[in-house]
């Protein structure tokens, strides 16, 4: 650290913390961003796998929101690369039926095709439903990266509704559950099953009224527009952090935060895990959620009671686990399904496990009671795309998997999961690529997510990204518009920031 005092302080450097220290420093303010760990990244960062010459991604994945970042020109300009698969997301069936794939926009003849085998009409409302929705990036932009306003959700609604009700959908958007949503829209069990899935991918409520408008809005938007970042995850923090470095901001790796420094009620500074002391003379931001940022870094003495126990309730809210799957194969996967057609060996996420839409319902309340599920997912072999992330002839595959929340299982059992999770996962997938054996697997490893927040702690406006302790704001993806590598939350924490202090982004 070049100095002992900064205007602005920036508690982690994930590519939320990274996108508001690159607008901070835009904007003139002299900006610090810790970082506890030896590299960028948090959660979208990528990691050695259980092989040498592999790299896995433990937690982020791909990039979906890349069009419509606003710095997402500037990413590019820092060497950000990617490829957007045309077969983007498939299901593959045990029995070897025809497999079902969504494809790129570009593209859609080829899902239209692939789903009229088992239904012409529903092939025909898939692709009615979905031109239409590719004309609302811009709305879900005007909604992802602004603090989170009821007119804007009503107007989405409205939105949503006029390209559905033509396709018969009732006047109730908004009301309903994804799922009913998916089983008024379509007939067919496969493609159901599918849409199923997908939906509970981009963390949308099946069952919960209002899923409907986050199935339509976002997950349909999302399913063709995966791109895989050339490097892995970490290419993506690492270009923010060249441009949070290039706009004049200053990064310290290998830096914990020990506590948030208060004087007066305010926050002025931090004190890191090696005794410094750094002051902040305009504000400290955290990246890290708000129960470990309050609770953990300021401490319940300082923080009003009831922010106290909202604090305490929305940490023991876990609603499950996130495993991550990660196997260094010889060979990539050859489905069953292949036969009918061939890009579901090509296919970004391949869904595996689920059979039926009753199959998908199953795991989902399994885990919402705490069973561990059957082995089900959506399997990606991001080394087709990008080589370098295994060693040359062999590829890396990866899944996430739901499962229990943290107290449902003792750690014993925690143990025998991660010890054992990814071979019956394999033997699981094996049966519908018959090339997924042991044999074919050189390590593989089940890796529970650490502790961190995956909950949105929602809040209407900028009061999202305020605290109680005046100077103290948060930026992470437990604010609005949540997880997703798309850095919504630190640009919508910059928007609040600059209507306190009166900024102007010079970018």
């Amino acid at each position: 650290m070049a100095r002992s005092a900064y205007d602005a302080i920036v508690i982690g450097a994930g590519h939320n913390g990274l996108t508001l220290a690159t607008r901070l420093s835009r904007a003139g303010l002299s900006t610090l961003v810790l970082e506890a760990e030896a590299k960028v990244g948090g959660m979208s960062r990528t990691d050695a796998a259980p092989h040498a010459g592999f790299l896995h991604n433990p937690h982020a994945n791909l990039l979906s929101f890349i069009e419509l970042m606003p710095l997402g020109d500037a990413l590019a300009g820092a060497g950000l690369r990617t490829v957007w698969p045309r077969a983007q997301h498939g299901v593959a069936f045990a029995d070897g039926r025809p497999p079902l794939i969504l494809h790129r926009p570009d593209a859609r003849d080829l899902t239209i095709a692939s789903l009229a085998r088992y239904s012409p009409r529903d092939a025909a409302t898939f692709g009615a439903l979905t031109r239409a929705i590719d004309e609302t990036g811009e709305l879900l932009a005007q909604g992802m990266f602004a603090p989170a306003h009821r007119d804007w959700f009503v107007r989405q609604a409205q939105t949503l509704q006029a390209i559905a009700g033509p396709l018969g959908v009732s006047q109730n958007l908004g009301a309903r559950s994804a799922r009913a949503i998916i089983d008024e829209l379509f007939e067919t069990p496969e493609l159901r099953t599918l849409l199923y899935q997908l939906a509970v991918e981009f963390g949308v409520s099946l069952e919960d009224p209002g899923g409907d408008l986050g199935f339509l809005g976002v997950s349909l938007w999302i399913a063709g527009r995966w791109r895989v970042p050339i490097g892995g995850m970490q290419s993506v923090p690492n270009a923010l952090q060249k441009l949070a470095r290039a706009n004049g901001a200053e990064i310290a790796l290998g830096t914990r935060v020990a506590a948030i420094e208060l004087a007066g009620g305010r926050a002025i500074g931090v004190r890191t895990a090696r005794g410094e002391q750094i002051v902040a003379r305009r504000l400290v931001a955290s990246s890290i959620g708000p129960a470990p940022t309050l609770l953990g870094l300021v401490g319940a003495d300082r923080l009003s009671p009831a922010e106290t126990a909202s604090l305490g309730a929305f940490a023991a809210a876990a609603p499950t686990t996130l495993a991550s799957l990660v196997f260094c194969l010889r060979a990539p996967p050859a489905y069953h399904s292949a036969r009918w057609d061939p890009e579901i060996n090509h296919c970004l996420h391949t869904v595996i496990g689920f059979e039926t839409p009753d199959d998908v319902l199953e795991q989902v309340h399994g885990v919402q009671l705490g069973c561990l599920p059957e082995p089900g997912a959506a399997v990606r072999v991001n080394s087709l795309w990008d080589p370098s992330q295994a060693p040359a002839g062999f590829h890396v595959a990866g899944a996430d998997i739901l499962l229990p929340p943290p107290g449902e299982l003792n750690e014993r059992e925690w143990r025998v999961v991660r010890d054992n999770y990814a071979d019956v996962f394999l033997q699981r997938w094996g049966a519908y690529a018959p090339g997924m054996s042991p044999a074919n697997v050189l390590a593989s490893e089940a890796l529970l997510a650490g502790d961190y927040e995956r909950a949105m702690r929602f809040r209407e406006g900028t009061a999202q990204y305020r605290t109680e302790i005046d100077g103290l704001y948060l930026c992470g993806a437990s604010t609005y518009p949540g997880g997703g590598v798309h850095g919504a939350c630190g640009h919508n924490a910059f928007t609040t920031i600059a209507e306190d202090l009166a900024l102007i982004d010079a970018g």
